[in-house]
Protein backbone atom coordinates (compact mmCIF):
# COMPACT_ATOMS: atom_id res chain seq x y z
CA UNK A 1 0.00 0.00 0.00
CA UNK A 2 0.92 3.64 -0.41
CA UNK A 3 1.19 3.94 3.39
CA UNK A 4 3.89 1.22 3.46
CA UNK A 5 5.56 2.47 1.08
CA UNK A 6 5.70 6.23 2.93
CA UNK A 7 6.96 4.25 6.14
CA UNK A 8 10.10 2.92 4.41
CA UNK A 9 13.25 4.37 6.00
CA UNK A 10 16.07 5.12 3.72
CA UNK A 11 18.10 2.64 2.38
CA UNK A 12 21.57 1.76 4.59
CA UNK A 13 24.79 -0.23 3.02
CA UNK A 14 25.28 -3.30 4.67
CA UNK A 15 28.83 -4.37 6.16
CA UNK A 16 30.38 -7.71 6.60
CA UNK A 17 29.50 -9.50 10.41
CA UNK A 18 33.43 -9.89 11.45
CA UNK A 19 32.16 -13.16 13.21
CA UNK A 20 30.37 -14.35 10.98
CA UNK A 21 30.84 -16.58 7.69
CA UNK A 22 28.64 -14.69 5.08
CA UNK A 23 26.40 -12.65 7.53
CA UNK A 24 25.46 -8.57 6.93
CA UNK A 25 25.41 -6.03 9.55
CA UNK A 26 23.24 -3.06 8.46
CA UNK A 27 22.90 -0.35 11.44
CA UNK A 28 20.36 1.95 11.47
CA UNK A 29 18.88 4.64 13.83
CA UNK A 30 15.40 5.25 12.38
CA UNK A 31 11.52 5.89 14.36
CA UNK A 32 8.23 4.76 11.98
CA UNK A 33 5.00 5.93 13.24
CA UNK A 34 2.03 3.91 12.06
CA UNK A 35 -1.74 3.41 13.04
CA UNK A 36 -2.18 2.45 16.57
CA UNK A 37 -5.16 -0.06 16.97
CA UNK A 38 -5.70 -1.09 20.76
CA UNK A 39 -7.46 -4.16 19.50
CA UNK A 40 -5.11 -5.50 17.20
CA UNK A 41 -2.43 -7.92 19.20
CA UNK A 42 0.54 -7.77 16.65
CA UNK A 43 2.50 -5.28 14.59
CA UNK A 44 4.62 -6.65 11.62
CA UNK A 45 8.34 -5.30 10.49
CA UNK A 46 9.24 -5.61 7.14
CA UNK A 47 12.86 -5.85 6.11
CA UNK A 48 13.92 -5.20 2.63
CA UNK A 49 17.35 -5.63 0.03
CA UNK A 50 17.51 -3.02 -2.34
CA UNK A 51 17.08 -4.33 -6.25
CA UNK A 52 16.37 -3.07 -9.04
CA UNK A 53 13.78 -2.94 -10.50
CA UNK A 54 11.86 -4.07 -7.25
CA UNK A 55 13.46 -4.01 -3.75
CA UNK A 56 13.10 -8.09 -2.23
CA UNK A 57 12.23 -8.91 1.27
CA UNK A 58 14.48 -10.37 3.27
CA UNK A 59 12.11 -11.52 5.81
CA UNK A 60 9.94 -9.98 8.15
CA UNK A 61 9.38 -10.09 12.40
CA UNK A 62 6.62 -9.89 14.79
CA UNK A 63 6.39 -7.64 17.99
CA UNK A 64 3.48 -8.33 20.35
CA UNK A 65 2.16 -5.18 21.17
CA UNK A 66 0.96 -7.07 25.03
CA UNK A 67 4.38 -8.13 25.66
CA UNK A 68 5.39 -6.00 28.84
CA UNK A 69 9.03 -5.89 27.43
CA UNK A 70 7.79 -4.46 24.21
CA UNK A 71 8.82 -1.08 24.53
CA UNK A 72 12.79 -2.15 26.00
CA UNK A 73 15.34 -2.62 23.20
CA UNK A 74 14.84 -6.46 22.10
CA UNK A 75 16.13 -8.89 19.64
CA UNK A 76 13.30 -10.34 17.00
CA UNK A 77 14.32 -12.71 14.54
CA UNK A 78 13.57 -12.03 10.94
CA UNK A 79 11.78 -15.21 9.19
CA UNK A 80 11.64 -15.79 5.40
CA UNK A 81 9.47 -18.88 4.84
CA UNK A 82 9.54 -19.94 8.22
CA UNK A 83 13.50 -19.97 8.54
CA UNK A 84 15.60 -17.36 10.36
CA UNK A 85 17.48 -15.32 8.05
CA UNK A 86 18.59 -13.05 10.76
CA UNK A 87 17.94 -10.48 13.88
CA UNK A 88 16.36 -6.91 14.47
CA UNK A 89 16.80 -5.04 17.08
CA UNK A 90 13.80 -3.32 17.85
CA UNK A 91 11.25 -1.30 20.62
CA UNK A 92 7.37 -0.55 20.16
CA UNK A 93 6.56 3.03 21.16
CA UNK A 94 2.62 3.06 22.41
CA UNK A 95 1.22 6.11 21.77
CA UNK A 96 0.43 8.15 25.34
CA UNK A 97 -1.96 10.84 26.32
CA UNK A 98 0.50 13.79 26.48
CA UNK A 99 2.01 12.83 22.80
CA UNK A 100 1.84 15.59 19.73
CA UNK A 101 -1.35 15.99 17.46
CA UNK A 102 -2.02 13.03 14.53
CA UNK A 103 -0.38 13.32 11.72
CA UNK A 104 -2.27 14.96 8.67
CA UNK A 105 -2.73 11.97 6.69
CA UNK A 106 -4.09 9.42 9.46
CA UNK A 107 -5.95 11.97 11.55
CA UNK A 108 -8.37 9.44 13.46
CA UNK A 109 -6.08 7.32 14.60
CA UNK A 110 -2.83 7.55 17.15
CA UNK A 111 0.19 6.61 16.36
CA UNK A 112 2.82 3.60 17.73
CA UNK A 113 6.43 4.40 16.75
CA UNK A 114 8.68 1.42 15.74
CA UNK A 115 12.31 2.72 17.07
CA UNK A 116 15.26 0.90 15.60
CA UNK A 117 18.04 2.03 17.63
CA UNK A 118 20.55 -1.03 16.98
CA UNK A 119 21.11 -2.98 13.61
CA UNK A 120 19.90 -6.39 11.73
CA UNK A 121 22.65 -8.92 11.46
CA UNK A 122 21.34 -10.93 8.18
CA UNK A 123 22.40 -14.76 7.14
CA UNK A 124 23.99 -15.32 3.93
CA UNK A 125 21.77 -14.32 0.99
CA UNK A 126 19.67 -17.08 -0.18
CA UNK A 127 19.90 -18.46 -3.28
CA UNK A 128 17.96 -17.05 -6.38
Amino acid sequence: SMAAQRRKTAPVGAEAEPRGRGKERCTFNAQIRVPFNDREQFLKVEVYRVDVPVDSVIGACTLAVADPDVEELNEFPVLLDFEERGLLLASLRLPRDDDPPEEEDEPEQQQAEVASQGSISLGPRAPE
